[in-house]
């Protein structure tokens, strides 16, 4: 599984009690208990497996989201080669800059 999305049923089912995740649908739901979540805005409890994915993750207890997003983005441009000459060192940092923000989504 990747730091932010949850793309499988199994992945779904392993989330602890109290991840807050956006489904592909839109909905902003919390996992309430071992089979239910509730939407925000309404508190009869549904299904939780029946969340429409993939599901975005925004918060699950004991991890920080945005620490892992930042982690993965700077590897990535680590990966990467640096470039030589003044132009190519900027395009560099804009396209580090890009991964970053795309990576904190």
């Amino acid at each position: 599984m990747d730091t932010t999305s949850i793309t499988t049923p199994t992945e779904l089912d392993e989330l602890p009690h109290g991840s807050v995740v956006r489904s592909d649908a839109g909905t902003i739901a919390a996992r309430y208990n071992e089979q239910h979540g509730t939407v925000f805005g309404d508190d009869r409890p549904f299904p939780w497996a029946k969340l429409r994915l993939p599901v975005t993750l925004l918060h699950v207890p004991g991890r920080d989201l945005l620490a892992e997003a930042k982690a993965e983005a700077l590897r990535q441009a680590a990966a990467r080669p640096v470039p030589v000459g003044e132009m190519n060192v900027k395009a560099w940092l804009h396209q580090m800059a890009r991964s970053f923000q795309e990576a904190r989504r």
